[in-house]
């Protein structure tokens, strides 16, 4: 299941959404990416299908709060591991939701690929690729 699952990438950062991008697609993971929350509900709304969100909260179209109370609402039921500076999420994390925390940093992207895998083998086989539809 994990070389077929779809993994949605949102990050403001083109450099970064580039390295994930290659660093998971050589894990054989299919990917779609976001730079803003626009885009992100963009491929919600088209019903594109995808098994687990990496995000960095600190996008530009809507302050980190806003954004996971709307990801709360569409109740995905979807894996979300935020992946971004402690200390940004420290400050303006304050709606919780059931997600893994990635802190940032120069050797986050193996703790991230184990993450990926774990939260991936969770998901009941029947679900995978299944989430938004």
């Amino acid at each position: 299941m994990q070389a077929m699952a779809t993994i949605l990438i949102v990050d403001r950062n083109p450099n970064v959404r580039k390295y994930l991008k290659r660093e998971l697609g050589s894990e054989g993971y299919h990917l779609l990416l976001a730079e803003n929350c626009r885009e992100v509900f963009q491929i919600i709304n088209s019903n594109t299908k995808f098994d687990l969100v990496i995000i960095d909260p600190d996008l530009p179209d809507i302050d980190e709060t806003s954004l996971f109370r709307k990801l709360q609402g569409l109740r995905l039921h979807t894996p979300i591991v935020i992946h971004t500076l402690l200390a940004d999420c420290l400050t303006h994390c304050r709606v919780l939701i059931e997600a893994v925390l990635i802190e940032k940093d120069g050797n986050s992207i193996e703790r991230l690929k184990r993450v990926v895998t774990d939260q991936l083998q969770r998901l009941p086989s029947s679900e995978a690729s299944q989430q938004c539809g």
